[in-house]
Order: structure tokens, then sequence, then C-alpha cells
């Protein structure tokens, strides 16, 4: 009887032993399903992250390649005539235009600031020319004067006031955004003053008058970086000044500016 006694005993043991196994087996499955969750969780947190760095620096990578690349083929310029022939073609001066960077790509575009009117160095006169091409003479003059005055102000000797982007205009008083979205494509804010006969189309060559150049004296470089399978794109603006002294194969910085796309 004793021995039957210690038997069940043991049995119950066991029994127990094995529930408690069972539970914790369901709990080590559980806790193991949680972690792998938040380990899922913050992959999918760290892919963004990881995509805008990446973006972020294939960009900045484009702008220092196509900075060298400029330099380059500056220097390597036989010429005045060579020179010229390279800088009023900015379309097709990078041999290069996308770079593959690791996993991340960069899209690489020229522009010349120059091509296009100057809205920080341009008269009202100026800004009414241009603005008729694409409305009516009193709303081409009234846009003029208001964007001059909006930059010079009102009080004398005040410093001007730059636009910095051409969005900032859509802030002027009295412009009709259809105007400015219309007009936008023979616009910057970017140029020194100067339009390049060579690439600057009729409404701007009109607009600028007798006030000509045959090269640009800036370059505007437009890198986009991304990673591919990631929606995101970083942009970078960089605005150079082409220098003159001593053999015009210098780049100089002169504004920088990034946005997410």
């Amino acid at each position: 009887m004793k021995r039957r006694g210690v038997k069940r005993r043991g049995v119950k043991r066991r029994g127990v032993a094995l529930v408690l196994v069972l539970w914790i087996i369901v709990l080590a499955g559980g806790l193991a399903s949680v972690a792998a969750a938040r380990a899922r969780e913050s992959t999918l947190l760290a892919r963004p992250v990881r995509a805008r760095t990446a973006a972020h620096a294939a960009a900045e990578s484009g702008v220092a390649s196509a900075a060298g690349e400029i330099e380059a083929r500056l220097r390597a310029a036989v010429d005045t005539l060579a020179r010229r022939d390279f800088l009023n073609a900015p379309d097709r001066a990078l041999h290069q235009p996308d770079l593959h960077l690791g996993d991340a790509r960069a899209r690489i575009v020229l522009v010349d600031p120059a091509s296009r009117l100057d809205v920080n160095s341009a008269t009202a006169t100026q800004m009414a020319t241009l603005f008729a091409f694409v409305t009516d003479a009193n709303s081409a003059a009234s846009a003029g004067a208001a964007i001059r005055r909006a930059i010079d102000g009102n009080i004398p000797g005040a410093p001007v006031r730059l636009f910095r982007s051409l969005e900032d205009l859509r802030r002027v008083p009295g412009i009709a955004d259809q105007l400015l979205t219309d007009a936008a494509e023979y616009l910057t804010v970017d140029g020194d003053g100067r339009v390049n006969r060579m690439t600057a189309s009729v409404p701007v060559r009109r607009a600028a008058g007798g006030d000509l150049v045959d090269e640009p004296g800036r370059l505007l470089i437009v890198s986009r970086g991304w990673l591919p399978g990631h929606p995101l794109t970083h942009e970078v603006q960089a605005l150079f000044a082409i220098a003159r002294e001593p053999t015009g194969d210098r780049l100089v910085l002169l504004r920088w500016r990034e946005r997410d796309l």
C-alpha cells in the first residue's frame, strides 16, 4: 500500500512538472513573438532614417562630383571658345549625370542662372516686360512694381530684402499665383544681374534689354539623391560662382539649399 501511494505521488508530481514545463514553453513562445514583433517594428522605423541618410549623402556626393568635373573641364579648356562652348551647354556638360554610390543613387542637373531674369536684380520695367509675355500689360506693370517695392522697401537707406526662392514671390500682395506660375520658367533668384544671350529665351533677352553676356558667371548644381525602393528623395541646390582669376578654373560656393521631396 505504501508503494502505491509513493507511485501515485510521483506520477502526480511529474504531471505538475509537465504542466509547468508546458506553461514555460508557452510563455517563452509569447515572449519570442513579442520580441520578433518589436524587432520588425524597429526595422520598419529604421528604414526611413536609413533612406534619408543615404539620400542626403548621395545628394551631397553628387554636388562634389559635379563640381570636381566642372573645374577639371574648365582647366582643360584650350581657349576661350572651348570654355564658352562648355559653359553654354549645361545640359550636356557632365559625363556622369547619374551616379551609383553603393546602394544609393544620385542624379545631377546643371542650370545656367543667367539664362533667366534675376528677380533680385531686375528693374520694375524689366520685370514688367517679362510678365507681359504671360499676362496683360497693366497686370505686368503692377506685378513688376510690386516686386521691386518688396525688395527695396519703403524706408530710405534700409537694406534690400532679397528673395531666397521663387516661392517667396507668392507672398507679395497683388500678384496672381497664375502669373507667377506662367512666368516661373523665365525667372531665378540665383543670378548676378546679367543675362546670357547664348542660353536665354526670347522673353528673357527682351526683358534684359542690352545687358547681355556670352557665358554664365554662375552655375547652379542640382543634385537629387535617393535609396532605390524608398519614395524619399533629398535634393541639394548648390550655387557656385566661376572664379575668373587667374585661370577661371575654380568654383566658389555662394549658396546651399536642401529639401526632402
